[in-house]
């Protein structure tokens, strides 16, 4: 697959906006831990912050699929695409192409979605084990 070429479903971003996204889901993962590892240490009963840990994985799972991918999801959403620089983007006016690219960002949000999940579903067991085995 060519990294510099519009592929509906498959590659709507390249360049600059893949560099960005790459930036964007290393500093989501360091906060993602950050908050996860508070909870298992201090907030073990705050469902709060549990649903701010699902929160962040979220975001984290969407940030790393869309540099895996090579696919942003509001561009998907919206027939978008980008390969040059930050904010000028493209726009594809074909109805097949903005309908798979659409079912591509469903796919990769149930895919977050359920990565969050499971990540989330380990830190509150391992937590709850940890503080009731005292």
């Amino acid at each position: 697959m060519a990294s510099n070429n519009y592929i509906p479903g498959t590659c709507n971003i390249g360049g600059s906006e893949l560099t960005r996204r790459k930036r964007i889901a290393i500093l989501l993962f360091i906060l993602s831990m950050v908050l996860s590892g508070f909870y298992y240490i201090r907030a073990h009963s705050d469902y709060l912050v549990l649903v701010l840990v699902f929160g962040f994985w979220a975001a984290t799972s969407v940030s790393l699929l869309q540099v895996l991918n090579k696919f942003c999801v509001r561009y998907g959403l919206g027939g978008s695409f980008n390969f040059g620089a930050n904010g000028q983007s493209g726009r594809t006016r074909n109805a097949e192409f903005i309908a798979t690219d659409r079912r591509k960002t469903f796919l990769m949000l149930i895919q977050a979605t359920l990565i969050s999940a499971v990540i989330t579903g380990t830190v509150f067991f391992v937590s709850f084990i940890s503080n009731n085995l005292k």
